[in-house]
């Protein structure tokens, strides 16, 4: 932006259907879908939600980097085809 935001202004509107798990990276998203059979009860690392949050993006970035020939990541949350080339496309970016 060029102009400065104010607090709970919306900048930025990205209309989604099918839950909040399409566009939306939560510690809850990590713990009990991505991770949900991998990370034991309770578990939130040494760095609480940040380090949740960072795990989630790390998949992203591999997923992005997958192909027809090598699927790397975790194939989770399941999105439909626009969401999941949106989230691609902004962590490409990144």
């Amino acid at each position: 932006t060029t102009e400065n935001v104010n607090k709970n202004q919306v900048v930025l509107a990205i209309p989604y259907s099918d839950g909040p798990d399409q566009l939306i990276l939560t510690p809850d998203l990590a713990t009990k879908v991505v991770y949900k059979d991998l990370l034991p009860d309770g578990y939130d690392g040494w760095t609480g939600d940040a380090g949740l949050l960072s795990m989630l993006l790390l998949n992203e970035f591999a997923r992005a980097a997958s192909d027809d020939d090598n699927e790397l990541g975790i194939s989770l949350p399941k999105r439909n085809l626009d969401a999941q080339e949106l989230i691609t496309k902004w962590v490409q970016s990144l």
